[in-house]
């Protein structure tokens, strides 16, 4: 999980910031375009 967590980081899809335990989704069309390609 991790692994996917840093690729999508490094993407730029998300930012994970640890110092509040916060997970921003700032690319949202591509991870709501990625979710469907998983879930078809």
């Amino acid at each position: 999980t991790s692994k996917i967590m840093e690729k999508l980081e490094s993407k730029g899809w998300i930012k994970v910031e640890l110092g509040t335990q916060t997970l921003l989704l700032i690319n949202l069309k591509q991870l709501t375009n990625l979710a469907g390609q998983i879930s078809s």
